[in-house]
């Protein structure tokens, strides 16, 4: 008999099988069935593919019409429609999506029925252009953020003129804008074919920015740093170049195994391009913007002007930033009185040394850190005070520079000789003004050139004074070559007199190496003016200390050939007595004539290197591309501009030139000075002796009592018929 629990294990076991039996005939069923409908859904699925395809295809040609023109460039116009057109693909993609999606399903459900051949193709249409469709909404919704920046067309149209037009004129003067209204409104009156609209725009453009400073100032900071780090790019690409030029460099010296490569062209012409690239990684943009009364206006100069504007004004907003700049002020100040008291100090110390002196030295120092701390904490806000106060006090110095000029040509105009000796009695000093420049130029990376004061007086003076020679001689005259001449005269003469007193000066000095110190101090003299006067130009720093450099050299070289020269000519005279020096000036006046001619070729050549030298290394801020903007600016065309600056430079090479020779004749003629002097002091010396040795014989004759014998000689001389 069985248990209770074997009858329902029994009935258990018998219902499990019918359930096993009755799942396995369904499985069966439903495998026939989804085979069926895989056949019938494979149309379905191909419908739909295509379906996919075509509406992808739809989609692309839609957005190559709206960007691009039939021969395939991008249309730049105003679009106010980019919101709509941004949905319009955002749904277009959902809508791809979707078609996506259930292929994908349908080939998961009923695949395993379809061949491999048929599965590649839908899976291959299926993938195709996805990245394409995601392409285009993603630039459809940049572009809708792009054109969202403006309300409408006309916001947006003064906003692109602003940016093309400020491109366009960003070197032009107030003269320039002038006429470019003029050209266009004669145009907009002349010539029916020309695009109205266009004009009109940059016509209106022009209108409202009459003046240089006015639409230089409406340009951000961000757009400024822009234009001043335009080339950054091009210097990487070039560091790139002479990276791999190097190395090309290194494989043809290691190939030869120690030949000779001077014959090789790729070697040459990589030594070519490298030292052609290392002259271009020398110089870097320093974007002029445009030229004022006192020189170039460049972006940096803008930038700081916007970026420090506060600090200028005392129209700091923020209250920490003010608090903590009033104390770096407060601070600067306390260095300075610190150091100086410190000066004092070490003078004592120096004198009478002392512990207690010391021990206060010590504690000064220590304040003077203190202080710099609190420098430092207003440097930790994101501002440097040490540039700002520099840039304040440049700012300054060239908001007076026009000023100075007015005062100084006034005084030089009133008193010409006094004016005159000035500049000749302090032209070393512009060396001494270029040399703390140098030490400006290493702590900030940029010079204050403006409070350059005896180089700015001198040149003034010089400049004044020969002006108005130049004037005087062409109203009396009339005549161009006189007043050129009377001009280049007195430049010459001037010039002659600065080097005989440097020369003289430094002999006095350094005996024999005093002809060399003077060299070095003309030449950092040119240099001075060099620097000075490409920095004005908008030059880089860096390529202001090399044009400095290249003068420098060039004057130094050049002059010691003259100053040699002039030396000897000095030998040629007797100075025993002023007979004898006479007839030996006559003698050698030839030699004085030579002296002329020697310096002309110096000032000459040294013109013309100093020409080269800007060119090459200032391009377009060169003295002859400035000249050209100036000359813009006062009005002239481009061609007219070039052709006036043309003839300046030829005419600075002629004033030099004969300048030179002026100058030359004047330096031999003070050598016969010098000389006359020195032979005139000795023929009064032999003077005073022999009245001295006659005053003596005349008392011992007196003294002796033979002073009725000496009448007696007297009378006899007297009837001597041979004197007579």
């Amino acid at each position: 008999m069985k248990s209770f629990d074997e009858i329902v294990k029994n009935r258990k076991d018998n219902k499990g099988q019918a359930q096993n039996s009755a799942a396995n005939s369904l499985k069966d069923s439903s495998r026939s069935f989804d085979r069926i409908m895989a056949e019938r859904n494979k149309a379905k699925i191909v419908s739909e593919v295509n379906s996919l395809v075509k509406n992808r295809e739809r989609i692309a040609e839609e957005y190559h019409s709206r960007y691009f023109d039939d021969k395939g460039n991008f249309i730049q116009k105003y679009r106010s429609d980019s919101g709509d057109w941004l949905n319009k693909v955002s749904r277009s993609k959902s809508t791809l999506s979707r078609q996506e999606n259930d292929v994908k399903y349908m080939l998961s459900k009923y695949g395993k029925y379809y061949d491999d051949e048929f599965l590649d193709n839908i899976n291959a249409a299926v993938d195709s252009d996805t990245n394409t469709i995601k392409d285009i909404v993603d630039f459809s919704a940049t572009d809708n953020d792009y054109w969202s920046q403006w309300k409408d067309e006309d916001a947006y149209k003064r906003d692109y003129d602003h940016q093309t037009y400020s491109q366009k004129y960003a070197k032009s003067s107030y003269a320039d804008l002038q006429k470019a209204k003029t050209d266009i409104e004669e145009r907009l009156r002349t010539d029916r074919r020309a695009s109205s609209d266009e004009l009109n725009r940059e016509l209106y453009w022009l209108q409202n920015h009459d003046t240089d400073r006015q639409y230089v100032d409406s340009m951000s900071i961000e757009d400024l740093e822009t234009i001043k780090g335009k080339d950054k790019e091009k210097q990487k690409a070039l560091v790139a170049e002479k990276a791999e030029l190097t190395r090309q460099k290194a494989k043809i010296e290691s190939q030869a195994n120690g030949r000779n490569v001077s014959r090789n062209t790729s070697y040459n012409n990589i030594l070519t391009r490298i030292n052609e690239i290392d002259k271009e990684l020398g110089k870097t943009e320093s974007s002029v913007l445009y030229y004022d009364d006192v020189g170039a206006v460049t972006a940096d100069d803008v930038i700081k002007e916007k970026k420090y504007a506060d600090f200028y004004n005392g129209t700091i907003k923020d209250g920490r930033v003010k608090s903590a700049y009033e104390m770096a002020l407060q601070a600067q100040e306390n260095i300075d009185n610190l150091s100086a008291e410190i000066t004092e100090l070490q003078e004592i110390q120096r004198k009478v040394p002392s512990d207690a002196v010391n021990t206060e030295i010590m504690g000064k120092v220590n304040a003077i850190n203190t202080n710099k701390a609190v420098i430092a904490q207003f440097d930790a806000l994101g501002y440097d005070f040490a540039d700002i106060e520099y840039s304040k006090r440049e700012r300054e110095n060239r908001a007076k520079v026009v000023e100075q000029k007015k005062a100084d040509a006034k005084y030089a105009t009133e008193h010409p000789v006094k004016a005159t000796l000035k500049s000749i009695a302090t032209s070393p000093v512009n060396a001494v003004e270029f040399m703390a420049n140098l030490v400006d130029s290493s702590v900030y990376g940029y010079s204050n050139v403006y409070d350059d004061r005896y180089t700015q007086r001198n040149e003034s003076y010089t400049g004044t004074v020969g002006q108005n020679i130049n004037d005087a001689v062409m109203e009396r005259t009339d005549s161009e070559l006189l007043s050129w001449l009377a001009s280049g005269t007195y430049s010459g003469l001037t010039s002659s007199a600065q080097s005989a007193l440097t020369t003289g000066a430094c002999m006095l000095m350094f005996g024999a190496a005093g002809a060399n110190v003077a060299l070095g101090i003309m030449g950092t003299e040119a240099a001075a003016s060099s620097y000075r006067n490409a920095v004005l130009n908008g030059s880089t720093n860096g390529e202001a200390i090399l044009t400095a450099t290249a003068s420098g050299v060039a004057e130094a070289l050049f002059e010691k050939v003259s100053l040699d020269n002039l030396l000897e000519i000095g030998k040629m005279y007797d100075t025993t007595s002023m007979s004898a020096l006479l007839k030996s000036m006559i003698k050698n006046s030839g030699a004085t004539f030579v002296q002329g001619l020697t310096e002309a070729s110096e000032e000459f050549l040294t013109e013309i290197a100093n020409k080269f030298a800007d060119e090459i290394i200032n391009g377009d801020h060169s003295a002859y591309n400035t000249a050209i903007a100036k000359y813009k600016k006062m009005g002239y065309s481009d061609t007219d501009a070039k052709e006036i600056a043309s003839k300046d430079a030829i005419n600075d090479v002629l004033s030099s030139l004969y300048g030179g020779f002026i100058g030359g004749i004047g330096s031999g003629m003070g050598a016969s000075a010098v000389q006359g002097t020195k032979a005139g002091a000795v023929a009064t010396l032999n003077d005073i002796r022999t009245n001295q040795y006659y005053n003596q014989a005349g008392q011992n004759i007196i003294d002796n009592n033979n002073v009725p014998q000496l009448v007696e000689q007297a009378q006899g001389l007297g009837n001597d018929k041979s004197l007579k």
